[in-house]
């Protein structure tokens, strides 16, 4: 057979189609951070809500978000209670929970809760831009694909 393997070299200043209709909630310093990276180009289109992770959401992250990313404090009732009301309201939202500190359990626990992915704080701007990207595509599956209609031959 032939050589397959080929260079396969990932620019740092990657530029990535993020969706529209993007949130990121993070604490005031890791969202400059990530205003602040080689791939913030990227980032052009969210919605940064520089808040702390027990600070109360306005009600249009619930009503326009299509993605979020949500920064939880697992230490805060407050911030576990501002997630699990996000998840209530939108169960169809994907939610990218934001930690900066994760054990096992609490990713699992998150992830039983419906949460689509874990994010690392500080954000890793490739890796979230990837995690969001992955998110977004799960709004385009059919929900339910048994709702088919059957087909004769």
């Amino acid at each position: 057979m032939g050589n397959y393997e080929t260079p396969l070299e990932l620019d740092a200043g990657m530029i990535f189609n993020l969706p529209g209709g993007l949130f990121i909630v993070a604490n005031p310093g890791d969202i400059e951070l990530l205003r602040a990276s080689p791939q913030a180009e990227s980032y052009a289109g969210a919605t940064f809500m520089p808040l702390a992770a027990d600070e109360e959401l306005s009600g249009d992250v619930a009503r326009l978000a299509k993605v979020l990313v949500l920064e939880v404090d697992p230490t805060s009732a407050e911030s576990l209670r501002r997630m699990a009301k996000l998840r209530a309201e939108r169960q169809d939202m994907p939610i990218i929970a934001a930690l900066s500190k994760a054990d096992v359990s609490l990713v699992r626990t998150l992830i039983r809760q419906g949460i689509a992915d874990v994010a690392e704080l500080p954000f890793i701007p490739e890796e979230l831009a990837s995690q969001i990207l992955d998110a977004s595509t799960r709004l385009a599956e059919p929900s339910n694909p048994g709702d088919l209609a059957p087909m004769i031959t």
